[in-house]
This record gives C-alpha cells, structure tokens and sequence, in this order.
C-alpha cells in the first residue's frame, strides 16, 4: 500500500481490489480484553482519568504512575489517545494490553492509522521494522465493559498523502460501562492538521451519533481535541499562524491557547447538545510544542526560519495548549473528592513521560 502516491491510486489498483477486505478488517478490528472482573464497590463516585500518551514510549513509567500516584492509581476508567501496537519505536508492543494487564484492567484498543512509515524524526533511523503498524486508541476499565463500538469519524486531511503516511481516519471509541448504572464512556481524538471547523464537524458528528444510539445514558467523552485555534496544512495556514504569533501579544496568545473555547466552535457546539465543559477541566495546558519541531517548519526557506524563530524568543520557543479535555451529559463533578485536576511534572530519566499531560476528575452519575 505504501508504495501508492495517491489514494486515488490505491483504491484503483488491482491490489486494494484484491485486498479490501482484509485491509477493512485490520483498520476496523477491535482487540479487546478482560484482566478485571471487579463489580461495582457502591462507592459515590468514580475516577476517570485522560491521557495522550505519546506513543506509549515510556510504557514502563506510564505502568508505575497509574500503579502508585496517589491520583492517577485511583483511576477506575482511562482513556488513551496516542496508543501504539506493533510499532517499531515502542519496541512493537501491544502498549494498551501491557499497561491493562500490569493494573488488572479490561481493555480495548481501536486503531486510528495502519502506519506506512516508523514515525517522525529520530523515529525513521530507528534499528528494526514495523510489526502489526497500528497507532489508535484505548479505553481501561475497573469494571465490566458491557458493549463497545467503533465511530469513524469524517475525514478533513488526506495523511496517506502526508509525510508520515498513514491509511485510516480519526476514530471514537464508545463503550458502556457497568459502575452500578450504565456509563457511556468515550474516547476520541480529533484532527491536528486542519482547522477549528473541521475538529467541529467531527465532534458535531459524534454527538449527532450519541443521540441516535445512547439518548439520555450519562455519558462522558473524554479526548484530546486538537483545540489549538490554528489553521494547520497549508502553506497559507503556515503564513497566518506565524503572523499572528509576530504580531501578537504572548501573553493574549497564552490566554487564547489555554481557554480555546472562545475560538472553536466544537465548545458551543457541545453545550448546545447538552455536554457540559467547564466544570469537568481545569485552565490549565495539557501540551507543550516546539516551535521548531512543527511540521510547517519544512515549508520554509532556512534564512526566512531562523529569522522567525528569532522573533519568536520570547515564547521561549514554545508553546503550552490546553487540548485535553472532559465532556459530560448526566454526570457532575465531585469536587470533595478529587477535583478536574492536570497533573503536570511527569519525568522519567529527565524527560517528559509524554508531550501531554494527563487530566482527572471525580464523577457522580
């Protein structure tokens, strides 16, 4: 497949005729598990945490926190978005299966992406090869899982097409939970490179798929939303984006990042659906990007990029977004318990567990 230029090409060939199915049954398969046959402990409250977990790639530190944090340790639901399987970077481990097994929690994995290349940066000269090739998301629970489907949601970038090719879309995974009543738990992640209508569309459209199939059940959608308020893909989205961090304030652009439901609309969207926001999240940022690592940096000449990223000092070369985030309908916070709460610092070996921070909080159906 990786050696087709377009996706056109592909779905004209002899081979995609010759193996849709299979190809269909890979991206669209579910790989579920039961470590835990824990029944509901009739406490008030659950714990659920969220957590973009970048690959995975520090597996074994991601085990020990949800093992022995004093906050995370008390998860009875996670939701994973970053989560790889057979990827030669993370050592072609099935990450989701290892980490529920270490907690004795019931798992399901959902791929995203058949990946076509090793990742990005000093991913590609890695020693090795791709396994199974799949990136997507994961759901952990203490309790029974009673159902669980798959939601692809629409498509607004072509990344068979991209650099670091890949053949898929971007998923929710939705699955009912028995905690004493019926929970519908939900983990997505939404498009990066596109824009804020097109993270709308698809949360529009995942809301619009609740409604059919889960009215009136509490539900929590839990994600890491993409919410950074650029325009991302092109090379005129390049020339705005760094337009306005020239000419803008770091401290307006700080606010903007950190509280981005004032610009994307997927927030209003949401509360107009009857999911609630912000009592579920805290303001503070979940994710941390260089300036010189993003993608766009490719698209221009070297003198043009070492001038900019000399005016953008005063970011620090970065900057902090608030991406992830709680969705709720029939649920409220628990806020004696613990509170929406970011826990940041994670490090392992001097780095950043992930490029995320996971986000918690204490529910009551």
């Amino acid at each position: 497949m990786k050696g087709y230029a377009t996706l056109e090409e592909l779905h004209k060939s002899t081979f995609f005729a010759q193996h849709k199915e299979t190809i269909d049954s890979v991206l669209n398969g579910v790989w579920y598990k039961e470590f835990s046959n824990n029944t509901y402990q009739n406490t008030s409250f659950f714990r659920a945490a969220h957590w973009n977990i970048e690959r995975g790639r520090h597996i074994e530190a991601i085990i020990e926190l949800f093992s022995s944090d004093p906050i995370l340790s008390g998860s009875d639901v996670i939701s994973l978005n970053e989560v790889d399987l057979g990827m030669n970077r993370t050592a072609n481990r099935n990450i989701a299966f290892e980490l529920a097994e270490a907690l004795r929690m019931n798992v399901i994995f959902v791929p995203e992406f058949i990946e076509f290349t090793k990742g990005i940066g000093k991913e590609l000269s890695l020693v090795g090869e791709n396994h199974e090739s799949l990136h997507g998301n994961a759901i952990l629970s203490r309790y029974p899982v009673v159902s669980f489907e798959v939601l692809r949601l629409p498509s607004c970038f072509n990344s068979f097409e991209f650099w670091e090719k890949r053949y898929g879309e971007r998923v929710a995974l939705i699955a009912e939970i028995d905690i004493g009543k019926r929970l519908v738990l939900v983990s997505t992640h939404l498009e990066v490179r596109k824009s804020p209508e097109c993270r709308a569309k698809q949360f529009q459209f995942l809301l619009d798929y609740l409604d059919a199939r889960k009215a009136g059940m509490p539900t929590l959608i839990c994600g890491d939303l993409n919410t950074g308020t650029f325009k991302r893909g092109s090379h005129f989205y390049t020339a705005m984006g760094l337009a306005r961090l020239l000419f803008s304030d770091p401290v307006q652009i700080d606010m903007r990042l950190r509280h981005p439901q004032r610009h994307e609309p997927l927030f209003d969207i949401a509360v107009e659906r009857g999911f609630m926001f912000e009592d579920f999240n805290d303001d503070a940022a979940t994710c941390r990007t260089e300036l010189n690592s993003l993608d766009e940096a490719v698209y221009l000449p070297n003198f043009l990029q070492e001038w900019i990223y000399s005016r953008l000092a005063r970011y620090q070369n970065r900057l902090d977004f608030r991406l992830d985030f709680f969705f709720g309908s029939s649920l409220e916070v628990v806020f004696e318990a613990v509170a929406p709460t970011t826990i940041k610092g994670l490090m392992v070996d001097g780095e950043e567990v992930s490029d995320h921070d996971p986000i918690v909080c204490d529910f009551r159906l």
